[in-house]
Parts: C-alpha cells; structure tokens; sequence
C-alpha cells in the first residue's frame, strides 16, 4: 500500500554539539517522513499522510555516537490507520498507532528524497556526521527480515 515502508540507517556523529540533527526525509509539498534526532540525540520518526493526519514515535534511548536505527511502517488489515515503529541499535522497539493515517494515494511522482538533510531552512537541516549505509524499502519488512538486516549491519558496521 501507500503507506508501508522500512528504513535502515547507520551513522556516526562527526559533531554533537547539537544532536537535533536530520537523517532522511520524503517531501512533496510540506514533509511526508521524517526521521531525525531530536535535541537528546533520540531518534524520532514523523509521518504526515495525503490528509494531514500525523504521528511521531520516538526511540527508547539517545544515540551513541554510532548508531543503527530502523524504522517501519505498516497499514492496518481491515481498519484504519498505521502502525509506525522505531528501534536504535538492540534496544526496544516502539511503535505508535495512527488511527487516522492511511496515506490512500502514497506519495507523488515529483516527490523529493533528501538523506542527510531536511528542506526546512533551519540551522538543524543538515545531519553532523556520516552517514554509513542507507537501505530503503517499499514495504513493510518481517520480523525475521528485519532481524537478517539488522545482523548483517551489526556484523559490516560492528555497532554493538
């Protein structure tokens, strides 16, 4: 569906003078995903559906200064609304239910990736630090897929 996605991202900091910094974001005409660290260094993901409806769920902990995050989000069966879920490195999962957020017509073909960086104009637009490895995907991953990817990443990148 329009709504279903799975993110991976592994980064480090370079400066953590300030730790609210952008990761990845899809804009059309305002920010349709956006998943960043807020001013603690949690990450945070926020979803803005074709009709305005919006949820934000935030991560169990701040980043260390090398991180995984993953993050997904998955269309209810027979009802409405998501769920969305965050998760840094090996600690809890947290996942949020957006009654409202059916996204029914997915994102536009004029839609805008920006990784490492947020088009909102502010100080806190740009991601401090390198970003190691981004894989995006169209759908929402299993469990046990995502429980490969995140081995496979710890393993390449030796986070934790």
């Amino acid at each position: 569906t329009g709504n279903d996605f799975t993110i991976f991202v592994v980064a480090k900091y370079t400066d953590t003078t300030n730790n609210a910094q952008k990761l990845f974001s899809i804009k059309e005409d305002t920010d349709r995903l956006n998943l960043s660290l807020n001013s603690s260094g949690v990450p945070n993901l926020k979803v803005v559906d074709d009709l305005g409806n919006t949820g934000t769920v935030l991560a169990d902990t701040n980043s260390t200064d090398f991180f995984l995050v993953n993050t997904r989000c998955r269309k209810n069966i027979g009802s409405n609304g998501s769920k969305i879920h965050i998760q840094i490195n090996d600690t809890t999962e947290n996942e949020l239910q957006v009654a409202d957020f059916n996204n029914q017509t997915g994102f536009d073909d004029d839609v805008k990736f920006y990784i490492g960086f947020a088009d909102n104009g502010g100080a806190n637009s740009y991601f401090k630090g390198d970003i190691c490895e981004l894989i995006v995907f169209n759908r929402s991953l299993e469990t046990n897929e995502i429980a490969d990817l995140k081995e496979y990443l710890n393993n390449k990148f030796k986070i934790y």
